[in-house]
């Protein structure tokens, strides 16, 4: 998983589907330190013995979902340590011994990240009814444009944020606040990352 948040973010997700004991999550930095990790990881000496099946996570913020997939693909086919078959297209596990699986956030579709995925899950759960928090968020965001004439740099991850102290969560990291119960698991946005993690888990 790209980044200690993710990493945290997936456990609890892991724990929702009952495949904490199925899949080992690692975190491996930035996008940046990919290669350097798996060289690391495939060198281990129980790596061929013991891993059958390998995920990668990682976000599309600096360009499309696509370009991500080929920088992944790309770290793949330099890893010199042990052979790791680059997947042709996302959400699929390809290759032997090691078959190996890409998931890009939000949704192996379009540009964002994690804090995008979480949105549009709290988005969808507050259509369905209950106490909606988002537009006050909104609101307060709006504001703010209007009084300083622009908007924060990161605007999903800033909007979570919002989100977090709407709903009175102590801690803006968003693995932190998915501890703390502040994730909608059932919402249908993240279907296509529980599937990917189904399949991971085999």
């Amino acid at each position: 998983m790209e980044g200690y948040d993710s990493y945290l973010f997936s456990q609890e997700l892991l724990k929702f589907m009952g495949f904490e004991r199925r899949i080992e999550v690692r975190n491996f930095g930035g996008n940046n330190d990919l290669k350097a990790f798996l060289e690391l990881f495939g060198a281990k000496v129980d790596f061929n013995p013991v891993v059958r099946r390998l995920g990668i996570v990682r976000d599309a913020e600096s360009g499309t979902a696509q370009s991500a997939l080929t920088s992944v693909q790309g770290c793949l086919r330099s890893v010199r340590a042990v052979e790791l078959p680059p997947p042709s297209q996302m959400r699929h596990f390809e290759g032997d011994p090691v078959a190996v699986g890409v998931f890009i956030l939000p949704n192996c579709k379009d540009v964002g990240m994690l804090e995008t995925l979480c949105i549009e899950a709290v988005e969808e759960i507050e259509r369905t009814g209950g106490a909606a928090v988002l537009p006050c968020v909104d609101k307060f965001f709006n504001c703010l444009k209007q009084a300083k004439g622009e908007l924060p740099k990161n605007p999903a991850k800033a909007r979570f944020a919002g989100y977090l102290v709407a709903r009175d969560k102590t801690d803006r990291q968003l693995g932190r606040a998915a501890q703390q119960g502040a994730v909608p698991w059932e919402a249908k946005a993240f279907d296509p990352l529980k599937g990917f993690l189904t399949d991971w888990a085999g």
